[in-house]
Parts: C-alpha cells; sequence; structure tokens
C-alpha cells in the first residue's frame, strides 16, 4: 500500500516536471520570437532610413552643386566642390571613424549582453 503512495506520487510528479519542461520550452520559442522579430524590424527600419536618406542627400547634393555652379558660372566647378566637401568627409570618416564606430558598438552590446543576462528562468 505505501509503494502504490510513492509511485502515486511519482506519476504527478513527473507530470508536473513533464508539464513545466514543455511551459519552459514554450516560454524560450516566444523570448526567440521576440527578439528575432525586434531584430527584423529594426534591420527593415534601418534599411528603409538609410534608402530614405541616401535619396536625400543625392538630390541635395545635385541641387547643391548646380545651385554653386550657377554661383560660379560653371557647373562642373559646383559639381567639384561637392565632390571635394565628400572627399573631406571621407576622410574624416577614415581617420576618426574606427574610434567613434568602436565605442558605439561596444556601448550598444554591452547594453544588450546585460539586457539578456537580466531575464529571469
Amino acid at each position: 500500500m505505501g509503494f502504490s503512495k510513492v509511485n502515486e506520487h511519482f506519476s504527478e510528479f513527473k507530470e508536473e516536471i513533464q508539464s513545466y519542461v514543455k511551459t519552459r520550452f514554450n516560454l524560450l520559442q516566444l523570448q526567440l520570437l521576440k527578439q528575432v522579430t525586434d531584430f527584423s524590424s529594426r534591420l527593415l527600419k534601418l534599411i528603409i532610413g538609410a534608402v530614405t536618406f541616401t535619396f536625400f542627400i543625392l538630390f541635395t547634393s545635385f541641387g547643391a552643386a548646380f545651385l554653386i555652379g550657377e554661383y560660379l558660372d560653371n557647373i562642373s566647378y559646383g559639381f567639384f566642390i561637392v565632390g571635394g566637401f565628400y572627399l573631406f568627409v571621407f576622410l574624416l570618416i577614415i581617420l576618426f571613424g574606427k574610434y567613434l564606430l568602436r565605442t558605439q558598438l561596444v556601448r550598444a552590446f554591452s547594453f544588450k549582453i546585460i539586457k539578456i543576462s537580466k531575464i529571469k528562468f
């Protein structure tokens, strides 16, 4: 009679453990889905923003080149000046961009790691 009680409690314990594992697995799936969804939406937002910003820069550059060219009575001078400006910006990015990007990436990733490590299981 005592053995049947132990067997009954063991069966209940086994069912509880299985239920816990299933619930835990479902929770991990939902957390993974949330992370993938967040990443996908941020990536899409970044791509749309980059394309929009590229068109803005492109049309603004053409407008500035034509405006400067008309002011200097030679359209090609305007394009050379705008091109020189972009060369200057490019050189600044080459010289100082590594430090600035590395600092920002380390900061962003460290916050993500801290955020993930605070998830309670």
